[in-house]
């Protein structure tokens, strides 16, 4: 099936895609330098060189306008809070253990409070986490069939 990709906004032909337009306005490159250097100081002469290299990538406006955005993540969230949690307990077991008679219960009643509040906010991260990347795949789905006019910057969807 072809796709009519006139613009249904003034009829020109001078549309693209916005995942040509995303491809065609990124450019990715390596850049490489190096330096050299000297000084003289009483005494001797020092001299020094250095490389460097990185990675570069470079995109056009328009296609800054249009890229998708970044996958979320939220399991570092998760890790730092259990982290947390669990460093909070270990505090409140070593503060407990100088009180003899109270410390073990202390330190029990902590672990067993934290089990369940880790699971409980793993479950809460964890559906937060659905919606959000559901919510991104819905916007990447969207701009891979999104068409742009050159002409009069009419955005479409074919078929649509």
């Amino acid at each position: 099936m072809a796709i009519d990709s006139t613009c249904p906004n003034c009829n020109s032909n001078s549309t693209q895609s916005v995942a040509m337009l995303i491809g065609h306005g990124t450019f990715t490159g390596k850049t490489t330098g190096i330096g050299v250097g000297g000084a003289g100081f009483s005494g001797g002469l020092g001299l020094g060189v250095g490389v460097s290299s990185q990675n570069t990538k470079m995109m056009s406006d328009l296609a800054k306008r249009y890229v998708p955005p970044r996958k979320p993540d939220a399991s570092i969230k998760y890790i730092l809070l259990v982290g947390l949690a669990m460093a909070a307990n270990m505090l409140v077991s070593v503060v407990a253990l100088s009180n003899k008679n109270f410390g073990a219960i202390l330190g029990c009643g902590g672990i067993l409070f934290i089990i369940p509040l880790a699971i409980w906010v793993g479950r809460r991260i964890s559906k937060s986490q659905r919606k959000k990347i559901q919510e991104w795949e819905a916007r990447v789905e969207y701009l891979q069939k999104l068409w742009l006019c050159n002409q009069c910057g009419h955005e479409w969807i074919p078929g649509r």
